[in-house]
């Protein structure tokens, strides 16, 4: 069974952050990483764009934060799906992920393919079935 690969937004104010992502998803041949955008704003005018599968979307993005940005996204785009990522290991963050309708929470320090893997399963994409 093929999958079409699952198109994804990384929403980040850090540079350093957003490539860091990119090398992470590099080798996962069922992702395929569409756009980037620095805050808030960006984040929804790219996502309008582009309609992505998933967001990987930071909690910390200066004016609005990533958890105000899931709500205003997921009202308009209740398909798409968001992962919340952070440098905080707060654990109350899994909570709220969930709370917000988001598909999950992992922590930067624990970020990788697998954990990404962990949360994304491609029957989440079953409407995409080759």
């Amino acid at each position: 069974m093929s999958y079409a690969k699952c198109k994804v937004i990384v929403v980040d104010d850090q540079s350093t952050s957003r490539q860091w992502v990119r090398r992470a998803l590099y080798e996962g041949e069922e992702f395929d990483i569409v756009g980037y955008a620095n805050n808030s704003a960006e984040a929804l005018r790219v996502v309008e764009k582009l309609l992505p599968d998933l967001v990987l979307m930071d909690v910390h993005l200066g004016e609005k934060s990533g958890f105000e940005t899931t709500v205003v996204l997921k009202a308009k785009y209740p398909k798409i799906q968001v992962v919340l990522l952070s440098m905080d290991n707060d654990t109350a963050y899994f909570r709220l992920a969930e709370q917000l309708g988001a598909l999950g929470f992992i922590p930067k320090c624990d970020f990788n393919l697998n954990a990404l893997r962990q949360i994304w399963k491609p029957t989440r994409m079953d409407h995409k079935l080759l």
